[in-house]
């Protein structure tokens, strides 16, 4: 594969792109998967970042023993988007800020895809026309 032109760019360039993504976890998740250098970047410098901007706590406690995360940055990064338990705790935004209300929230699906409690020969019964077919 050829090199392109932005492969050339410095990391800091690259960086401040990416910061202006930041609102969006599924920005970052996709600049992810274009190649090993913009995946370097983002686990190990923008989630960094973005951990220590917005749950400052959580990474104090967690940096006193070492430099890194249990798990890297971006499971920290993961945790703090997706944990409910951190949403009660005060510590992030709504979950609906990033989209994710069909995968968090389970109230959020449509009452049709919701499964019936009523067993399933009772179900066919209502459905199908009296009499067997003739």
């Amino acid at each position: 594969m050829t090199e392109s032109s932005f492969s050339e760019l410095s990391d800091d360039i690259v960086l401040n792109i990416f910061s202006k993504l930041e609102d969006d976890p599924r920005s970052w998740s996709c600049l992810a998967c274009v190649c090993t250098k913009f995946s370097s970047l983002i686990r190990n410098i923008c989630f960094k970042q973005k951990c220590s901007k917005t749950i400052p706590s959580v990474c104090a406690d967690l940096l006193s023993s070492s430099s890194v995360p249990p798990g890297g940055w971006a499971s920290l990064h993961k945790l703090s988007v997706c944990c409910p338990g951190l949403h009660h705790a005060g510590v992030l935004l709504g979950h609906s800020d990033f989209g994710f209300e069909r995968d968090i929230v389970p109230d959020a699906v449509p009452q049709a895809s919701r499964p019936s409690s009523e067993p399933y020969s009772s179900k066919m019964e209502k459905e199908s026309p009296s009499g067997s077919g003739s």
